[in-house]
């Protein structure tokens, strides 16, 4: 009888027949079932695992092929196969060029914008410089702004203490619209916080967090519009 099913309408359990060895005893034959359950249970929690860590690394990868896709110079290229082989997916030896193995390799800065009221914001170009951006260069008060729900760039808006106005704020999301795997879109999610909500995904890979108490805006990618802004 089963007593952790649910009883039907006349309150009766489910029974179920079990076919035993008959080399073994009843007692050994509970053993060898409870055996083949731990077994299962175990694999589920495993199974499990590997799935979630299967999906961090689908969302990793895609991350990087989001950067590939906005490369404009072969330094750029360089900080990218640096990244793989520190998060594990190249030997040393294929991440760097020979003009990097010479010398202790230096992150480009990141991109840089003026916004139209005179605020700095910063875009990172890959995942190593959004975790540099993000956790380094940040101060806790600035504004945080991504893309929502797609990979793109970290976008910093730096406050100094000020809040930024409706104008900064919104070509910072353009910016960040822009610099992710949603510009092509009519319209894109945009979210931001400040950079004190923002965390490491634990065991989460190069640039991957976590961000909490945001606002979300709604703005149209316009690649004219942060020319004019970025700072040469």
């Amino acid at each position: 009888t089963d007593y952790y099913s649910e009883p039907d309408k006349n309150g009766e359990y489910p029974v179920y027949t079990v076919k035993l060895d008959a080399r073994y005893t009843p007692h050994h034959n509970a053993q060898i079932a409870y055996k083949k359950y731990q077994r299962a249970k175990n694999a589920e929690k495993m199974l499990l695992e590997l799935i979630a860590n299967g999906e961090r690394e689908v969302e990793y990868l895609s991350s990087v092929l989001d950067a590939l896709s906005r490369v404009t110079s072969v330094a750029e290229l360089g900080e990218i196969r640096e990244e793989l082989y520190q998060n594990g997916y190249a030997s040393q030896k294929w991440a760097k060029t020979a003009t990097q193995k010479k010398k202790k390799e230096k992150l480009l800065p990141p991109l840089e914008y003026l916004s139209s009221t005179g605020m700095t914001i910063y875009a990172g170009r890959n995942n190593r410089q959004n975790e540099e951006l993000t956790f380094k260069t940040a101060s806790k008060n600035d504004y945080w702004v991504h893309v929502q729900h797609e990979h793109g760039s970290h976008v910093i808006i730096r406050c100094l203490g000020l809040q930024p106005d409706e104008k900064s704020l919104e070509e910072a999301c353009i910016i960040a619209a822009c610099n992710s795997g949603a510009r092509k879109n009519d319209k894109v999610s945009v979210d931001y916080t400040f950079v004190r909500n923002v965390s490491r995904q634990p065991g989460g890979k190069t640039g991957m967090v976590f961000y909490t108490d945001y606002r979300t805006a709604v703005v149209l990618p316009d690649e004219t519009t942060i020319s004019k802004l970025r700072v040469k």
